[in-house]
């Protein structure tokens, strides 16, 4: 696995972060995240039930194997 899951609050979330949400990886836009006095914040319409609920934010350790790199 090239990647490592850390459960982190809803609002250190930023855009260009990769969450799994619904069980899938999702990059997350600056569209994605909207503030809302009642609900709060919330990504993908989902508030993460007022930010007593961790996200998975996935932290991606190497973009891609070493071998794969080409020499142009």
């Amino acid at each position: 696995m090239n990647y490592e899951i850390v459960k982190t609050h809803i609002c250190d979330i930023l855009p260009g972060d990769t969450i799994i949400f619904h069980g899938e990886l999702k990059t997350v836009c600056k569209s994605n995240i909207k503030h809302d006095k009642f609900m709060g914040t919330s990504i993908f319409g989902d508030c993460y039930m007022g930010g007593r609920k961790p996200v998975e934010k996935v932290v991606i350790k190497r973009a891609m194997p070493v071998g794969l790199w080409v020499n142009a």
